[in-house]
């Protein structure tokens, strides 16, 4: 009987535990916030609050006790930078010698790709181990193919961010999205950063980004925190 009853308990507890992270997961797939811009999912007790911004469309999406700040427009801020971020802000900034003469370019080719340049990756050199932090290893499009360029990051150690944050980065032609969260022990930083590269092809000065955050992330609800920014997206065709 003894053992008929500790199996019954130990079944009774996995229901339990089963029914409570079930029903946990069942309101995120209930409740999307559609902020405009962008779009998320979360359990239905989190609301929309916007603010007013200067430059930028601003304000958060919160519980009371977790909150997520989002900045929507061309200055939103990138989180941790990445090698990426690196070769979008600085390679043709920093670098236009190594690049017109690695790729064999003109002077008038290199305006028209600097003017909308379209960056397919960027990474550690793997060439140079023992620098392997600083070299940056960085391949874009030419229009008719691709030219790799190696150059020397000019601005710190980028690679401490890796050792301070978990990174998922994807890019295609019409989007670029960056996830981040603190590792264990590092901080409670999370967050999501999506570019918006079809704007940019369009022409104009600048292209939209958001940014969408929290100072929040820790043990107890990193797993929530994960997936509702999982589920952020811009309401653009390029998520489609």
């Amino acid at each position: 009987m003894n053992k008929l009853r500790d199996i019954l308990i130990v079944f009774g507890i996995a229901i339990s535990i089963w029914g409570c992270n079930n029903r946990s997961m069942e309101p995120l797939q209930k409740n999307v916030i559609d902020a405009g811009p962008y779009q998320v999912t979360t359990p239905s007790n989190f609301k929309l609050v916007q603010e007013k911004g200067i430059d930028s469309y601003v304000g958060k999406i919160t519980n009371g006790k977790i909150e997520f700040r989002f900045d929507y427009g061309w200055y939103s801020n990138r989180g941790p930078l990445t090698y990426y971020d690196y070769a979008d802000k600085y390679l043709f900034k920093l670098h236009k010698d190594e690049i017109v003469a690695t790729c064999n370019l003109n002077d008038s080719l290199y305006q028209v790709i600097r003017a909308n340049p379209i960056i397919l990756e960027a990474k550690k050199n793997s060439k140079f181990p023992k620098e392997s932090d600083k070299e940056i290893s960085t391949t874009i499009s030419l229009g008719t193919g691709t030219c790799t360029i190696h150059t020397f990051n000019m601005i710190g150690d980028i690679s401490e961010n890796y050792d301070n944050y978990t990174i998922i980065e994807s890019t295609n032609l019409d989007l670029r999205r960056k996830q981040y969260q603190s590792k264990k022990g590092k901080g409670k930083k999370a967050g999501v950063y999506i570019e918006n590269l079809e704007e940019k092809r369009d022409g104009k000065y600048g292209h939209n980004k958001l940014s969408f955050t929290t100072s929040n992330f820790k043990e107890s609800n990193h797993e929530l925190i994960s997936e509702i920014l999982k589920t952020v997206k811009l309401n653009t065709t390029g998520n489609k």
